[in-house]
């Protein structure tokens, strides 16, 4: 398995905190091996958490996170699911907070992530039939690209259900509007043949604005 030099890792230390204490901080993390193995970059940022948070806080634990599992090989690509039924609205789900922690992305923005692939899938469950999920990274990891598309009888009323005066008696819309306040860009273009939701989250928002 690969790895990466320690000097690599007490560099990016060193950006935040005194040399001294990265040095001791790492020494007490890692030993003195001289590398890591990539695979256990989570695992050292997980030892390294504490003390990081003591000089800094959760901001800078934060940054440090994805500075530190940036020395990885991104691993993250597209993925695509296929929605019909309960059970693949669970998988993207998953799917969604898997990608989303490959990328080394903060825990309240996997939440928001989730979430909102969960409510889009789960309108392709229930109101659409079959249907699509895609996550695509953009520009590094910076941001998340949702698609979601189906061949339902499309949404009758979409004025009204994305400013929020739709009134449904089994909830259809509440989950559209949900969404559309998680993201940082959405739009959705709807008719008899079907429709399609597409919604952008920042997940780094250190990349300098939106991702296109």
């Amino acid at each position: 398995m690969s790895a990466v030099a320690q000097s690599a890792v007490l560099a990016i230390l060193e950006q935040h905190i005194s040399p001294l204490h990265a040095r001791a901080m790492l020494a007490r993390a890692v030993g003195s091996d001289g590398a890591i193995e990539i695979g256990r970059l989570p695992e050292l940022v997980e030892a390294l958490e504490r003390g990081v948070r003591l000089f800094g806080g959760a901001r800078l634990e934060d940054t440090i996170k994805r500075q530190i599992l940036a020395l990885a090989p991104s691993e993250a690509s597209e993925v695509r699911i296929e929605i019909a039924e309960e059970r693949d609205v669970i998988e993207a789900r998953l799917a969604a907070r898997q990608l989303c922690q490959t990328l080394g992305t903060r825990a309240l923005v996997i939440q928001r992530v989730a979430t909102a692939v969960s409510e889009l899938a789960r309108n392709v469950s229930l109101y659409a039939g079959r249907g699509v999920v895609t996550m695509t990274p953009l520009r590094g990891g910076a941001a998340l690209r949702i698609v979601v598309e189906d061949e339902g009888p499309g949404i009758a009323d979409l004025k009204s259900v994305l400013d929020g005066t739709y009134v449904s008696r089994t909830g259809m819309g509440k989950g559209l509007l949900g969404v559309k306040r998680l993201v940082d860009e959405f739009d959705v273009k709807t008719g008899p043949r079907g429709t399609r939701v597409e919604a952008t989250v920042v997940l780094d928002p250190t990349s300098g604005g939106m991702a296109r």
